[in-house]
């Protein structure tokens, strides 16, 4: 039976005949009710656990459902179990679950394994508020062995699903998913290398963990002192398991993607933390300030293991060469210089035509390094020479973010002037201009790791996923 059915199929059911038993309330009736009987408005319930007035509004009316994280911390907030909110017991503990023969720790274990993500349907494109309520099913996804069963929980019934859904089939440039759990400027964007999910870094003082095919909120975090203009960047851990982020509060943070759990706090910045990124073996972090300094650190301990001085201005980017040994970083001081990640060396500085250096990007090969500007330019530069091998002059603003595609074969650059472009790496050739951001600055822009979509966000809080083809 299909959720789309539900309501016909429930009208031609027969009246409750004598000693059956009266139907339980609804999922969303016994959480409104139970917030009511707390004395909570919807948002104080949503500030207690880390989500938005609109997230609460759509459970309460039966849009979606908490995921797992959330869940635990409905029950903690209303005093109610699972079970008296309507929740099957295992929807709860079922992430705390590791089978007998493994011994996964937080950090190694699948993000999908502790978590519920609403889909739809993969012939549809309706995004997660449009579709209606009885479209949605729950999927739970429980770890045995070395591989996960999916089980999806339809209002009725049960059905298996041997793979993920993807995203449709979209004609290059249309907009698949738009996501407004901001409310201020979107600093940075970055999709998880598994490609489930997207992290975003806000004005607003959050970093958001959200599903890259649903645009469904997995989780808020908060744990950046409230100091504007709050989070600048996130970025994921090779794994897809840990996000690190930094702030204006002049820290860096390591913390669980799936439930916000804070691991590990850098202090070693004495001013605002603009750019992060990790090894690619993700045992270290390199975080970029407005200190002037590039540090790179232990991503378990924290502890310090150099810190680069070479810039004389902000660095706003940093980059990880792709074999782990060279790092490249971007700076107000007009140049993008490179450094032996073990031990801080400089190789050599690029200095081009920028006129402030605002990002920077590493080719998937590590042949070759993009950076963008304030002059609204992209050069592609040798990494070991430093010469010159192209420059993109198609914008008409500032360049605030570049990146590679995973193949390495085009970049895409996001600007002031309100779009985002796609090029030919080679050849700088354009492929594509995306202007689902309408008259708003674009200020970062990231990949998905099948290259077929891109998620950019701009200066009103809003995050755009789109389709590359």
């Amino acid at each position: 039976m299909t959720t789309g059915n539900l309501q016909e199929t429930l009208s031609e059911q027969p009246p409750l005949q004598e000693g059956r038993t009266k139907p339980r309330p609804r999922r969303n009736q016994l959480l409104r009710q139970a917030r009511k009987e707390r004395r909570l408005s919807q948002a104080e319930l949503a500030e207690r656990i880390g989500v938005t007035n609109e997230t609460i509004s759509r459970w309460e009316n039966g849009g979606n459902e908490p995921q797992p994280p959330l869940l635990r911390k409905l029950c903690e907030v209303l005093e109610k179990t699972a079970e008296e909110l309507g929740y099957p017991l295992e929807q709860v503990s079922i992430e705390e679950e590791t089978p007998p023969t493994q011994a996964l720790s937080e950090r190694d274990t699948p993000l999908e394994q502790v978590s519920i993500e609403e889909e739809t349907p993969p012939t549809q494109t309706l995004s997660e508020q449009d579709a209606p309520p009885d479209s949605q099913r729950r999927r739970i996804l429980i770890g045995i062995g070395g591989g996960a069963f999916a089980l999806l929980v339809a209002a009725v019934g049960y059905e298996l699903s041997k793979q993920s859904p993807s995203l449709p089939p979209s004609p290059a440039g249309a907009t698949l998913i738009t996501y407004k759990g901001h409310s201020a400027n979107i600093w940075e964007v970055a999709w998880s290398p598994d490609g489930e999910y997207i992290a975003s870094a806000s004005r607003d003082q959050t970093a958001q963990v959200w599903g890259a095919r649903s645009g469904e909120q997995v989780c808020v975090y908060h744990g950046h002192a409230r100091v504007n203009p709050g989070v600048y960047a996130v970025a994921w851990s090779p794994n897809s398991q840990r996000i690190a982020s930094g702030g204006a509060d002049h820290t860096a943070q390591v913390w669980q993607a799936s439930s916000g759990r804070k691991v590990l706090l850098y202090s070693g910045h004495s001013a605002g933390v603009h750019s992060v990124v990790w090894s690619p073996d993700g045992s270290r972090i390199a975080s970029a300030s407005f200190d002037q300094t590039v540090q790179v650190w232990n991503a378990d301990t924290g502890k310090t293991l150099f810190t680069y001085k070479g810039h004389s201005g902000t660095v706003y980017g940093v980059a990880w060469s792709s074999d782990g040994k060279y790092i490249a970083s971007a700076s107000q001081d007009k140049t993008v210089q490179v450094w032996d990640a073990s031990n801080g060396s400089r190789v050599f500085t690029y200095e081009g035509d920028h006129s402030q250096a605002d990002a920077v990007s590493w080719s998937p090969q590590g042949g070759r390094i993009a950076s963008g500007g304030s002059d609204s330019m992209v050069q592609v530069w040798d990494a070991r020479s430093g010469g010159n091998v192209l420059l993109y002059q198609r914008h008409t603003g500032e360049v605030h973010g570049v990146t590679w595609e995973p193949s390495g074969s085009r970049i895409a650059s996001a600007s002031f002037d309100h779009t985002v472009q796609v090029w030919n790496a080679l050849t700088g050739e354009q492929v594509l201009v995306y202007r689902g951001h309408a008259d708003h600055h674009v200020n970062t822009v990231a990949w998905s790791q099948d290259g077929k979509s891109l998620v950019s966000g701009d200066d009103q809080g809003i995050a755009l996923v789109w389709s590359v083809g």
